[in-house]
């Protein structure tokens, strides 16, 4: 299964970047590396890009035009969007 989710609040900066929605990602992934078989692959998208942390406008612009691109690239069979946004389209 190729499992794909939206981690573009996933920091690993210091403060309190490091709680909410960084830590639920965070522990949502080591959960996810328990239980999954050596088939099944994790995307983390909009991890580690450059903005998206610090600009909201910036990050709705790449969850509704990026993320979809890059969604069907990888041919996800599932999408978990934990930031309460998904691609309108």
């Amino acid at each position: 299964m190729r499992i794909g989710i939206n981690a573009a609040l996933q920091s690993a900066r210091l403060g309190y970047r490091q709680t909410g929605i960084s830590r639920y990602i965070s522990e949502l992934v080591d959960g996810l590396h328990d239980v999954m078989s050596t088939d099944d692959r994790l995307f983390l998208l909009g991890q580690r890009m450059a903005g998206l942390q610090d600009s909201p406008l910036f990050r709705i612009a790449w969850e509704q035009t990026g993320m979809p691109l890059t969604m069907a690239a990888q041919r996800l069979d599932v999408f978990h969007g934990p930031i309460s946004v998904v691609p309108m389209a």
